[in-house]
């Protein structure tokens, strides 16, 4: 089994946070957007709550995204990168090999949708050739996408090609003008509206604009069909909560004004 923590922090200093919550729920792999934190000082507050070490697993040109996990530098690779994403080989003992994508997109700040849709293309090419080079397509996608799982940029084929459920995405590829593209399962639609556990989103944005979604599923877990079936749709969890201290404010929305306007997401591979 191994445990995965996602969380765009927004610049926050909030190591003792990253530190508890990778105790309290045995994290293995901890995955950050948006850190200024320096890595080496993570990596501390890590293994002193810890007794296995964890690793800090450097980039070569991504800024936007870190990762520290359990696994030892021999174990991880990367195998593709741009300035949002990183693409890691992680050789899982027992597990087995399997590609880790760890993106942070652009915001909607500056992008308009057509641009974050053209943006996802380019992200399907460097996973495709990821996999092409690796021969392996067992991949998860993990980030802040700022997109909804409903958006073109993580639906269309060309696209990141995320589709609802586990039947469709067991179909693997669809073709599309005469073209094949490959699928990912996105689990991530479960966690939208009142009838989820815990909030229907991760981040909370309200606008005066005509079309206002307010709760947003901008970060999110993405699996290829080949590795769909390891990953543990009950412990899919969107965290409001680390030991007593609330992510959330007393109107239930995240507490951007002492952690971060982002919540964390929890996921499990078995």
């Amino acid at each position: 089994m191994i445990k995965f923590l996602f969380w765009n922090i927004g610049e926050a200093s909030i190591i003792e946070l990253l530190s508890m919550v990778s105790k309290e729920r045995e994290i293995d792999v901890l995955l950050l957007a948006e850190s200024t934190l320096d890595p080496n000082d993570i990596t501390i507050a890590l293994n002193s709550e810890s007794v296995d070490p964890y690793y800090y697993s450097e980039n070569f040109v991504c800024e936007k995204v870190h990762m520290f996990s359990k696994f030892k530098h021999t174990l991880v690779k990367n195998v593709g990168e741009d300035s949002r994403t990183v693409i890691k080989q992680i050789d899982a003992p027992v597990f087995g090999s399997f590609l880790l994508v760890i993106t942070h997109f652009p915001s909607k700040m500056g992008y308009s949708d057509v641009s974050q849709s053209i943006a996802a293309t380019r992200l399907y090419e460097l996973i495709k050739d990821a996999e092409f080079r690796t021969a392996n397509d067992k991949t998860v996608l993990v980030g802040d996408l700022n997109m909804n799982p409903f958006e073109s940029g993580v639906v269309a084929a060309g696209a990141l090609h995320a589709v609802m459920t586990r039947t469709i995405a067991s179909k693997a590829r669809r073709t599309v003008l005469g073209e094949d593209y490959a699928m990912f399962y996105n689990p991530m639609w479960r966690l939208m509206g009142d009838e989820t556990r815990g909030p229907p989103g991760t981040i909370y944005y309200s606008s005066s604009e005509h079309v206002n979604y307010f709760w947003n599923l901008f970060d999110q877990v993405l699996l290829r069909p080949s590795i769909m079936e390891r990953f543990s749709e009950s412990n899919l969890e969107i965290v409001t909560k680390i030991g007593t201290t609330s992510l959330v404010t007393s109107s239930g929305l995240p507490d951007k004004s002492n952690i971060s306007d982002h919540l964390p997401l929890y996921f499990v591979l078995e």
